[in-house]
């Protein structure tokens, strides 16, 4: 990757605290180095963990991290949120998501004081960071997917970028994924509680109003991950939804954060992000 200025850096950013409990939900925030004009943009990022571990912040440089990638878009201008969010053992799946919706009303609630444009935002998520942020992206005015004193607020975004994520529940659980995740995360078993897993698969949740995607695929992932992406792309361009699938060959789950420096499918990944997020600030411009 190109050498980049060295960003400013916020650590431990408070955005919410869970209502009726001491539980805080914080975020790290990379902004634009000294002398970089903002791009107006923020980019809230989700950690991937199979719902289970993970953090923000998760680096285990030089081999595994994200943190280079987060520079390289802070050098650009734009404003990334490191969004912690509570885990299975804290809460279900759709807890997770209103934590994500959260930190989405907090950044347009204080998008003077980082010169973000509340219209220019977008989520980005990995492998189960990926799933909660189109579940978020997608259910603006669903209930089930906002917490209670969230309801009516705006948390809608502008784009929202899915790395490998988990786009289809149900299809994944028929496979054979692991049962007792998906019973803390969704509340029980797909047969009883059918609605549930509809509800926390991002690929049944497309209407008309769903913002532009842009979808990373490895196609040496696993399969079930290759074919929800598929299937999900094409629902959105069924719908008229800006979306493009980006399928890298030979190449595996996690292919952004292992030796990005050096990874030829993370570079590839990061400039075709590049110029997603420009096109998010200049469309926005025109309008």
């Amino acid at each position: 990757m190109p050498k980049t200025p060295e960003p400013r850096w916020e650590q431990d950013i408070l955005y919410a605290m869970v209502p009726g409990t001491e539980r805080n939900l914080l975020a790290d925030l990379w902004l634009p180095p000294k002398g970089v004009e903002p791009s107006g943009l923020a980019y809230l990022y989700i950690h991937g963990g199979y719902y289970q571990i993970g953090e923000k912040g998760i680096a285990f440089p030089p081999l595994f991290t994200n943190l280079p990638s987060f520079r390289h878009l802070a050098s650009q201008g734009h404003v990334v949120m490191d969004i912690g969010y509570r885990l299975v053992d804290e809460t279900d799946i759709f807890g997770m998501t209103g934590d994500v919706k959260r930190a989405i009303a907090w950044m347009k609630e204080n998008a003077d004081r980082y010169g973000v444009d509340p219209d220019r935002i977008v989520l980005a998520g990995a492998s189960s960071g990926g799933n909660l942020a189109l579940l978020a992206a997608y259910s603006p005015g669903i209930g089930a997917l906002t917490p209670t004193d969230f309801q009516g607020v705006d948390t809608s975004v502008r784009g929202v970028v899915s790395y490998y994520g988990v786009h289809d529940l149900t299809a994944f659980y028929a496979l054979g994924g692991d049962q007792e995740l998906f019973h803390k995360l969704i509340g029980g078993n797909l047969e009883d509680i059918p609605e549930r897993y509809r509800l926390a698969s991002p690929i049944n949740l497309v209407d008309e109003n769903a913002p532009d995607t842009y979808l990373f695929q490895g196609l040496h992932d696993q399969p079930h991950l290759v074919e929800a992406a598929r299937n999900l792309a094409h629902i959105l361009q069924e719908k008229g939804i800006p979306a493009v699938l980006v399928e890298l060959p030979q190449t595996e789950h996690a292919f952004d954060m292992l030796l990005p420096h050096i990874s030829p499918p993370a570079h590839s990944a990061l400039y075709d992000l590049d110029r997603f997020l420009g096109l998010m600030v200049t469309k926005l411009l025109k309008n």
